[in-house]
């Protein structure tokens, strides 16, 4: 039987509020440990590819941010809006997470561009280099910088289909595809579809390219022809200023409370331009809402348009108020893409996604996985 690998991710800062691509991460941390591997998950304090604490003017805030992050890395909250195994070491950095900082092992996993730049610096005693990309991230820099770091010394796992075909027109067609899952176990159907009242829920995000404020305008053509339709919005953000007073907010609700929200609504309405694998939508797939939508790439890998969900195209408000209308003109249709949704996306499972990670890790050292006991 082969030994345990020691295996580290390196996160590129700190688990303050929801954040889809940290949710990846300690999932597939709390898979591998169940399968008896040694976890650490290296967050960083600071960036060098970003001004930080370093920007901060004048410099008594400065100071002030500096001992927040001191004292955040010595005494670290608990991840509240995520599972994590106790199993999991949890490293808090307040610093850039150089090579020194990182513990010795055999894989290491870099998860943004940021990170896969010290990643491809770090020596070989911190173990073979992966590199988990989950998005096209040029909200937070240049796409040059970002594509360079795809060409780096590194194992590219990507999360979805479209990451696949950006990956091999940049040359990589050594780069894996393996989708992320769902915990079923956490988001799981417990209101009947066919009971639920015409009702909308939709996710708030500040970054315009999130979509939002298109979610909001077909919201306010629903309030318009149909006032009595309830409609919520939840957040891991205050309240947003635009919100209509009629519209109820929940603010970073925990996973059950997300849960139930899922289950109490007939339609999820998710209007993102561009997602690397959209997560929302496929959690209230599972919990059996309608997912009517934008084609942001990042739903591809399990929502097809007319099957299980309607797509229409990032920005194209009034398509996205059409298909609203129909679902709910058609309640038929509603209870049959809800339905089908349901039993697709019951395929995305942590467990089937650790298991070709799990492979590919072993596949990088060259070595073999442990025999079932």
């Amino acid at each position: 039987m082969s030994e345990p690998l020691r295996i580290t991710f390196i996160l590129p800062g700190y688990p303050s509020v929801p954040i889809g691509g940290f949710r990846v991460v300690y999932q597939y941390a709390n898979e591998l440990v169940n399968r008896g591997h040694h976890v650490s998950v290296v967050h960083a304090g600071d960036l060098r590819q970003h001004p930080g604490i370093r920007g901060i003017r004048p410099w008594p805030k400065r100071w002030v941010a500096r001992f927040r992050l001191l004292r955040d890395s010595r005494f670290p909250r608990p991840v509240k809006w995520q599972h994590v195994d106790r199993r999991v070491k949890m490293i808090y950095l307040d610093q850039e997470p150089i090579s020194s900082k990182v513990p010795s092992g055999d894989v290491v996993v870099a998860t943004s561009w940021e990170t896969a730049e010290y990643v491809a610096e770090y020596p070989a005693s911190v173990g073979q280099k992966f590199y988990l990309i989950q998005h096209l991230e040029t909200w937070s820099g240049q796409l040059d910088r970002i594509l360079a770091t795809w060409q780096m010394p590194l194992h590219l796992i990507v999360i979805a289909g479209w990451l696949l075909d950006e990956a091999k027109k940049a040359g990589r067609g050594d780069a894996v595809h393996i989708p992320n899952g769902l915990d079923h176990d956490r988001f799981y159907l417990s209101d009947d579809p066919r009971k639920r009242p015409f009702s909308v829920l939709t996710m708030y995000h500040p970054w315009a390219w999130k979509g939002f404020d298109d979610a909001l305008g077909v919201i306010l053509k629903l309030h318009e022809s149909h006032p009595q339709v309830p409609v919520t919005v939840f957040g891991a953000y205050p309240r947003p200023a635009s919100l209509p007073a009629w519209v109820r907010y929940v603010e970073n609700p925990a996973q059950e409370q997300l849960r139930a929200l899922y289950n109490q609504h007939a339609v999820f309405l998710h209007a993102s331009w561009r997602e690397g694998w959209a997560l929302p939508p496929a959690e209230a797939m599972a919990c059996g809402a309608v997912f009517i939508g934008t084609d942001s790439l990042g739903c591809r890998d399990y929502a097809i348009h007319g099957v299980n969900a309607l797509l229409s195209p990032p920005r194209a408000i009034d398509a996205l108020w059409e298909h609203l209308r129909r679902v709910q003109d058609d309640p038929k249709l509603r209870w049959q893409l809800a339905e089908q949704g349901l039993q697709d996306i019951k395929r995305f499972t942590w467990s089937h996604s650790a298991t070709l990670f799990e492979e590919h890790l072993m596949k990088g050292i060259n070595r073999s996985l442990p025999l079932e006991s």
